[in-house]
């Protein structure tokens, strides 16, 4: 089934945020290129677990021109991804009304297929320029349900 992408910036009437768990900063560059697809601006919260992860992730954000405010906060890596979300943004969550949670997914155990896993959510999840032909991303469907973005 394909969706053709017709949310504008103009359209968006709900306040979106986006919330990235990033424990595996070397998988940063993957979730910019992937956030710099969603068609409209929106904050974004980053939570990761050390001092020089937070200087190298804030760096790699920059690039991003759909940002309307940008926090990152250092939380200990406990709960998997859940746990810094609720914990240490969940207050600024709570404000907005529809919430991206996306985490650095990795699989230490088998390397080859938890990148082809980390990569294949992130395509159902967000419109990429990868799979121009699939172009049924969360965001297209919740304007299908007439959500009202």
């Amino acid at each position: 089934m394909q969706i053709k992408n017709n949310i504008q910036n103009s359209e968006i009437t709900k306040n979106v945020a986006v919330h990235a768990h990033i424990y595996y900063e070397d998988t940063t560059d993957i979730i910019v290129n992937y956030l710099k697809n969603i068609p409209f601006k929106f904050d974004l919260y980053i939570t990761t677990d050390t001092q020089n992860k937070l200087t190298i992730i804030d760096k790699r954000f920059e690039i991003l021109s759909n940002i309307k405010s940008k926090k990152i906060f250092i939380t200990p890596n406990r709960g998997r991804n859940v746990a810094p979300m609720l914990v240490a943004v969940g207050k600024y969550l709570i404000s907005h009304d529809i919430v991206l949670h996306i985490h650095s997914k990795k699989s230490l155990h088998n390397t080859k297929l938890g990148d082809a896993w980390f990569e294949y959510l992130y395509e159902l999840i967000i419109l990429s320029s990868m799979y121009p032909e699939m172009e049924s991303s969360l965001l297209q469907i919740l304007s299908l349900l007439h959500l009202n973005l």
